[in-house]
């Protein structure tokens, strides 16, 4: 659990990003971004407090859904080479 709480502490809102990029993008993305943010960081408490680990592993995968939903949502992409 000290591991996972350690994980979930980085990419919780210590690993949000910078601000300069922040002001640049979609509403719609920072809102599902800092609410996922936000939610590893309450994972990672539930994790050091020791909490139920299929109660963390259900959160996690939870966690999991919403960063590939806006990661396949949300992307650059190099002009000329979309889709690859």
């Amino acid at each position: 659990m000290k591991e996972v709480a350690s994980s979930a502490h980085a990419l919780g809102m210590a690993g949000a990003g910078a601000a300069s990029l922040m002001a640049k993008l979609p509403l719609e993305f920072m809102t599902m971004g800092m609410g996922t943010h936000e939610a590893f960081d309450a994972l990672a408490i539930e994790a050091e407090d020791l909490g139920d680990q299929k109660v963390i592993l259900t959160k996690l995968s939870d966690l999991m859904n919403n960063c590939t939903t806006c990661h396949a949502g949300y992307r650059f992409e190099v002009e000329g080479k979309k889709g690859k």
